[in-house]
């Protein structure tokens, strides 16, 4: 994309869409209480972990606006004028363009979240040593990404 619109062109801007809900699990750290986690870990790593589910929460949320102006905004247009996410030089139009930065932002924000999920993921396997990792067992959850 970057490319083509150096290159002079008017390409659709990209999306991303996630199937499934748009927002993360809630429920995680209110089930470590309820099985007696924040009564046996010490205090800054149940800080960690509020801190990345809060953080978790909060990227989810700005994922939903984003996946909301999608629906209602880009692929009304994408369906049918993809001129009109231009002004008359060239540049995206400031929404499309904050559109755009947005899903960068939403990329930047999971790569931190997925380096503090590492970072967890040690701290607890030291606290927890027969905690069963999660490569250890298969998930029925998983994502799908689709393209139009």
């Amino acid at each position: 994309f970057e490319a083509r619109l150096a290159d002079g062109q008017r390409p659709v801007p990209y999306v991303l869409e996630i199937t499934g809900s748009l927002r993360p699990p809630t429920g995680v750290w209110e089930s470590a209480g309820a099985i007696g986690l924040r009564d046996f870990a010490d205090p800054s790593l149940l800080f960690e972990l509020s801190y990345y589910y809060s953080e978790h929460q909060g990227v989810g949320e700005n994922f939903v606006r984003y996946a909301e102006f999608t629906e209602r905004e880009f692929w009304p247009l994408a369906l049918s004028d993809t001129l009109q996410f231009y002004q008359d030089d060239g540049r995206l139009r400031g929404q499309f363009a904050a559109h755009l930065q947005q899903l960068r932002d939403y990329r930047s924000d999971l790569l931190h979240l997925i380096a503090m999920g590492v970072s967890l993921q040690e701290r607890l396997r030291v606290e927890f040593p027969r905690l069963q990792s999660a490569e250890a067992r298969e998930s029925p959850y998983g994502s799908v990404l689709r393209v139009r």
